[in-house]
């Protein structure tokens, strides 16, 4: 009688046990299953920010301002040259904005009234007294007109001494800029009662390179 009882208690455990090993397995497959899942999500949420990101950049890069590279002044930078340059011919130049629109290659824009002229070398002015030497610095006042403004700046670049030439009564002591006088003489100011003898720089024709 009591093996009989012992053979069922050990069939009995041995069944529990069966069912507990079962019972492991199962919830372990579910973990599987779960975290399989879990992963799943998980790459696709990725995808999804990843996603996002890359239109907000693409985004960003849409709206961006343009960064464009300001156009130089050529114009400026060939007047610069023929004073400062040994290697630059010093030729004078006609009038802006002429030689703008002949840049541009656009000659139906231009200005009527006023002038966009800037300064540059239209002559030598030599100093009678100490025999220094000036660029006579000249710009058109008015556009399709000869009159002038001009000024003297030294030839010595470590002195970049400036004159200006007006008479007693403001005006301008050089009328023609295409004319300039063979001798100029300063009425007022610190440097009245010098006199400068002017020799005019030759202008290159427009199909120069050096306009």
């Amino acid at each position: 009688m009591y093996q009989n009882i012992y053979i069922v208690a050990i069939i009995t455990l041995l069944v529990l046990l069966t069912i507990k090993l079962q019972s492991n397995d199962k919830i372990y497959y579910k973990q599987i299953v779960l975290q399989d899942e879990l992963n799943k999500k998980i790459n696709a949420l990725n995808n999804i920010l990843e996603q996002k990101e890359k239109e907000k950049e693409k985004n960003n890069k849409l709206i961006m301002p343009l960064q464009i590279n300001p156009i130089p002044d050529v114009v400026n930078i060939r007047d610069t040259k023929v004073t400062e340059d040994p290697l630059y011919p010093l030729y004078g130049r006609t009038e802006r904005p002429i030689i703008d629109q002949l840049m541009t290659n656009n000659m139906f824009n231009i200005r009527t009234r006023g002038s966009d002229d800037t300064y540059r070398p239209t002559g030598y002015a030599k100093d009678e007294e100490t025999g220094q030497i000036y660029y006579v610095m000249g710009r058109q006042r008015y556009n399709g007109s000869s009159v002038g403004d001009f000024y003297l700046v030294s030839t010595d670049t470590t002195n970049r001494l400036k004159i200006n030439l007006l008479d007693k009564s403001g005006n301008q002591i050089i009328k023609d800029i295409y004319n300039l006088p063979n001798q100029i003489e300063i009425d007022s100011g610190v440097f009245k009662g010098k006199k400068f003898s002017v020799e005019q720089l030759k202008n290159s024709d427009l199909m120069s390179p050096y306009y």
